[in-house]
């Protein structure tokens, strides 16, 4: 976690191939399969405290998108305060993280490397995870012991999921 890295296993040969910079305080990591794009989230990729502001405003966290062929970060886009679990929807090429002090899940294009929508959840939402064939995600929210259902499948206006 306070490396600043990840790594890639080879887990045939259960060996260590790469170590790669990727930020502050990587905390979770969800790869697309059919991109060999890694996301990483980042909890904070500066010296950070929960309170800490940016010219008065809450300072947004980042995930970093890692190429796993070239072993690089290709990008790092900003998502809400920090971001902790993240799954991917490989249908969609979108990436789903959730925000723990924003109360909140980003969506992330995986394509145009942008976050496209926030959308509120339970209080503290540490884990994400997405069913592929439904595009609905289930968001573990910490504080409140609840599961926030999210349709994902129109990215930029996700909803509660019924």
């Amino acid at each position: 976690e306070h490396s600043g890295t990840v790594s890639l296993v080879d887990l045939d040969a259960r060996t260590e191939v790469a170590e790669i910079p990727v930020g502050h305080r990587p905390i979770d990591v969800a790869v697309n399969s059919s991109t060999g794009v890694a996301v990483v989230t980042l909890a904070a990729d500066h010296d950070d405290d929960d309170e800490e502001e940016e010219d008065g405003k809450p300072v947004k966290g980042l995930v970093a998108l890692v190429d796993l062929i070239s072993r690089v970060v290709i990008d790092r886009v900003p998502v809400g305060r920090r971001p902790w679990g993240v799954a991917v929807d490989p249908g969609l090429n979108i990436a789903i993280v959730a925000n723990r002090n924003s109360d909140s899940v980003s969506i992330v294009d995986l394509e145009f490397r942008i976050t496209v929508a926030e959308f509120d959840t339970g209080r503290h939402p540490v884990d994400v995870s997405v069913n592929p064939r439904t595009h609905v995600a289930a968001v573990a929210n910490l504080e409140d012991g609840t599961i926030t259902l999210v349709d994902v499948t129109t990215p930029a206006t996700p909803a509660l999921a019924a």
